[in-house]
């Protein structure tokens, strides 16, 4: 199955050597940024402001409530956008670094990913709601699995070279 383990850290990705893995990682990441990237600017030039207003209909009371809702919303996914830019600058970085087997290229990804666990274990704790604590959960196991394929060709290359 495997070559064993080199400092008690995988020498595989989904059957796969760690430096193709970590380009899979990598393309993975980047595709899964530009798509959000993507979607965050068309929410954002759109005018979701009057399609909000379209869907509460003619109740003020309604309305009242979603003026301070949309320009929030409208904040937040402008701090998603520049975090999705970023993870992609990032993602390029994984790329070329396993490409050209240099480690410090890795570590931007190691530490957006490492930050993004974090924020995943502490939204899923603090969920209420079943589903969101589930999906949470499941996106932080996809981003130890990550963390760890990627933090093992970081070792592997620093004990190589």
């Amino acid at each position: 199955m495997g070559e064993g383990t080199q400092c008690g850290l995988p020498n595989e990705f989904c059957f796969m050597d760690l430096k193709k893995g970590a380009k899979v990682i990598g393309f993975l990441c980047l595709l899964l940024s530009i798509v959000s990237s993507v979607l965050l600017l068309f929410y954002l030039f759109a005018d979701a402001d009057e399609i909000t207003k379209e869907i509460a209909g003619n109740d003020m009371h309604t309305k009242e409530k979603l003026d301070p809702h949309t320009s929030s919303t409208r904040t937040v996914a402008g701090l998603l956008l520049a975090l999705s830019i970023f993870y992609g600058i990032a993602s390029i970085f994984l790329i070329k670094g396993s490409l050209d087997k240099t480690k410090k290229y890795m570590v931007p990804f190691l530490a957006i990913t490492l930050v993004a666990l974090i924020s995943c274990i502490i939204i899923s704790v603090t969920q209420y709601e079943k589903g969101n604590f589930y999906l949470m959960l499941t996106i932080c196991v996809v981003l130890i699995y990550f963390f760890l394929c990627i933090y093992s060709l970081y070792k592997r290359l620093s004990v190589d070279y």
